[in-house]
């Protein structure tokens, strides 16, 4: 596997997935349940930017004043729906990538569209391998960390029940990567609001990635393994279209850990970011 760049943003790119855990909240008196669903139409084509800023890198919680930051823009459609609507293969694609890092252009090959099976409360049954890249292609295409963190924004975080605004739920899921292994998800989510056919809902989503192996891009030729991975995406507010089962926008915030060893070294770094993922900006005229 290569391991691009630099260590630091490959960590803020797989951490990407992302999680936190802590929400509480009792339903509003007098509100009442909604039902929330994911069913989108068989034409359904959805456009939004999502922007990665990194804010901060720490190496042995030494801050380095390292900063960054990545955007995109990312593309939803179906591309099959089940005849009895019990499931739907969403496809992603992101293109006009790009990722800058301590002031300097990075490399941003657009990743191969990915195709994800979501069920009608918008859990990922299964993420068909056949249109990801291997682990060591994610690894080394700069653009792919900002589909993983597309993954989290334009998925919304739906509850099984009914429930009432104020109303809290948690989930927690297994998702396994090509060439990497389970992946633990989760989630706990508080729906804020309903308005019409806008639903606000807040999520902190943990993800715990196990060890894998990767270059050292700091030492070429020598390995290094990435070890205890976790990703929180915390404070992950999402403005959820219930008409169109797209989410219009979202924002939270990141903070990513992992130690890097070598047979010389363990090196413990974190990524404190921001993302935000919403409307495409418009075309200079």
């Amino acid at each position: 596997m290569r391991f691009s760049s630099c260590l630091w943003t490959t960590a803020a790119a797989i951490l990407a997935l992302v999680g936190g855990l802590c929400l509480t909240g009792e339903p509003a008196a007098g509100e009442p349940a909604v039902t929330l669903e994911f069913t989108p139409a068989a034409d359904l084509v959805d456009s939004r930017t999502i922007k990665v800023t990194i804010n901060e890198v720490l190496l042995t919680e030494a801050p380095t004043g390292l900063t960054g930051q990545a955007t995109a823009t990312v593309k939803i459609s179906t591309k099959e729906a089940d005849p009895q609507g019990q499931f739907f293969v969403m496809q992603m694609e992101l293109s006009k990538v790009s990722q800058q890092m301590a002031g300097r252009n990075l490399p941003a090959t657009p990743p191969a569209p990915l195709a994800l099976k979501l069920d009608r409360r918008a859990r990922l049954l299964e993420i068909l391998a056949q249109e990801m890249p291997l682990v060591g292609e994610i690894l080394s295409q700069g653009g792919v960390p900002l589909q993983a963190i597309a993954v989290l924004c334009s998925i919304p975080q739906l509850p099984e029940q009914p429930t009432a605004p104020g109303g809290t739920w948690t989930q927690e899921e297994t998702w396994t990567f090509p060439d990497l292994g389970e992946v633990k998800l989760q989630a706990a989510s508080v729906l804020v609001g309903v308005n019409g056919d806008q639903a606000a809902i807040k999520s902190n989503v943990r993800l715990t990635v196990p060890d894998f192996e990767a270059d050292n891009p700091l030492m070429p030729g020598q390995k290094l393994t990435v070890h205890n991975l976790v990703v929180d995406l915390t404070d992950l507010a999402q403005a959820y279209d219930t008409a169109r089962s797209a989410v219009r926008k979202a924002e939270g915030k990141i903070n990513a850990s992992l130690e890097a060893r070598s047979p010389d070294m363990v090196l413990p770094i974190r990524v404190i970011a921001a993302v935000q993922y919403g409307e495409p900006r418009a075309a200079n005229p």
